[in-house]
């Protein structure tokens, strides 16, 4: 996970108190934090509020109650000017099924306003971007889950917008494809400044590119920050020790004895839960202690940090 500071110079737009009702349902519950630049994670539970959090960002909802700023304009006012800045990507996205890529792709691009001379070059760029160069006029129809996923990228960068939602982006890709995504992500935010707000259940990809990260629960907000804030909040880690099953069996029984920042022993599942704040303890008392008789026993981190946060904010989250 990337390390930065937030400052007002990178606010791209706010929540103020906002709630989103459904008939008697709150799908979200007085919500209140600022949009910053970046690779922003939104992460929940299933019915955690995130898709109707992504779609009042894009303007296809309105808040029941409250605010919402994107880009200085209120989206309940200038909805037009803010769906010509925001790109969207839902989980399962579904097209015609006698379109092809280039079809959709010109006409997003005509919309956006791309001078027609570039239009074709662009879609060649962005259908290469997402490894569819081939498959330029393919109808959908011939297309795997996991090609209709990463057009569905390709057409919410249609112009490179200042801002790209995107829901369970990693949904029916392979584990190559998901490397990919995350590359392409970071890349196109750096070179481009294209930022995000990733919706995911897939944890460690998330980890590695996102600047801050939102938590919601049941509608309503857990957690807002950045790495540094995470830090801070981080009460446990998990790890997984691996060796020989004797070697290992002998260091769960010794490690309580001689390590104070072990919380909680799980003998049978080789697991061990360690305070977070004295992580680097655990790793130097770790090889002063059995560097010698236990050398073949390692630990591993078992969950990401993000996985950790969860149960250290809320320990009843899954």
């Amino acid at each position: 996970m990337k390390n930065t500071s937030n400052n007002h110079s990178n606010l791209l737009g706010e929540f103020k108190n906002v709630v989103k009702q459904f008939g008697k349902k709150i799908a979200l519950n007085n919500i209140s934090i600022p949009i910053y630049s970046g690779i922003t994670g939104l992460i929940g539970s299933n019915g955690a509020g995130k898709t109707t959090f992504l779609r009042i960002l894009a303007s296809q909802l309105r808040p029941t109650k409250g605010k919402v700023t994107l880009f200085s304009h209120d989206i309940t006012k200038k909805p037009v000017e803010i769906r010509r800045h925001v790109g969207v990507l839902y989980e399962h996205p579904q097209f015609a099924k006698n379109g092809t890529p280039l079809e959709y792709l010109l006409w997003a691009a005509t919309l956006r306003g791309i001078p027609k001379k570039y239009r074709l070059s662009h879609v060649q760029w962005l259908l290469e971007l997402v490894g569819l160069s081939n498959h330029i006029v393919s109808p959908f129809s011939t297309f795997s889950a996991g090609m209709l996923q990463r057009f569905g990228l390709a057409y919410a960068l249609v112009g490179l917008p200042k801002l790209v939602l995107l829901d369970e982006p990693t949904a029916n890709l392979d584990p190559l494809s998901r490397n990919r995504l995350i590359i392409l992500l970071k890349a196109l935010n750096k070179d481009f400044g294209v930022n995000f707000i990733v919706s995911s259940h897939v944890l460690h990809d998330l980890e590695t590119i996102i600047d801050q990260i939102i938590i919601l629960h049941k509608g309503s907000l857990v957690f807002y920050g950045d790495r540094q804030k995470i830090k801070h909040t981080l009460k446990i880690r998990r790890f997984r020790v691996e060796g020989h099953k004797n070697d290992i069996q002998r260091y769960l029984k010794e490690i309580k004895n001689f390590i104070e920042e072990v919380i909680e022993i799980h003998p049978t599942l080789y697991e061990i839960t360690v305070k977070a704040e004295n992580i680097d303890h655990l790793y130097s008392k770790q090889m002063n202690l059995f560097s010698d008789k236990l050398a073949n026993v390692k630990i591993h981190p078992l969950s990401t940090e993000l996985d950790d946060l969860l149960l250290s904010i809320h320990p009843n989250y899954y």
